[in-house]
């Protein structure tokens, strides 16, 4: 009986596997009237970020990301050395909650609402990686403000697909980069 069945990002703590994060829109249909979901008008936009502190019997809403109208969700993440710091990319930008989901703010969003996958460095404390189309972002210190480190074409291995075009199945595949110096040089 949950409010909303689309689900993109789920985090179970690795503080306490009790603790289950949902980021809820079905931000993996949203890519235009010519894919299937959205084209047939079965995608579910977000109602934010749910919540169960009883492994997954009971949920509920955590704090209001601010966000009216459609948005919806593509990924969330948690951070590997404070289990109360989450970062949810959705289509609107992207929100950080620093107390478990009770309040959440705005975050610096290099892509304008386009972030397609987030990843926590797990060796770093602060170290936050983002991509949306044909780019890659860092950030170094929690994700306040992100650097552009790869366009068109990452002790952590960090690596993406990057095509050319507006859809992948009629683009051009133009590689895959890959660098094992935390995303100072690509290959």
């Amino acid at each position: 009986y949950m409010p909303s069945l689309g689900v993109s990002g789920l985090v179970v703590s690795w503080a306490d596997a009790n603790d289950i994060y949902v980021l809820t829109g079905d931000g993996d249909s949203n890519n235009g009237d010519n894919w299937f979901v959205q084209g047939f008008d079965y995608i579910r936009p977000s109602i934010g970020v749910l919540k169960s502190t009883d492994g997954g019997a009971t949920w509920q809403r955590t704090g209001d990301l601010g966000l009216t109208g459609f948005y919806v969700g593509y990924k969330l993440v948690q951070s590997p050395t404070n289990a109360n710091v989450l970062i949810a990319a959705t289509s609107q930008g992207l929100f950080r909650t620093a107390n478990g989901g009770n309040t959440w703010n705005t975050i610096d969003d290099p892509t304008d609402g386009e972030v397609w996958s987030i990843f926590a460095d797990p060796s770093s404390t602060s170290r936050i990686i983002i991509s949306s189309y044909k780019r890659l972002y860092i950030s170094t210190n929690g994700g306040s403000s992100f650097i552009e480190k790869f366009s068109d074409a990452d002790a952590l291995l960090i690596s993406g697909v990057f095509w050319d075009g507006n859809n992948i199945f009629v683009g051009t595949n133009r590689g895959l980069v890959l660098s094992t110096d935390s995303g100072s040089t690509f290959n």
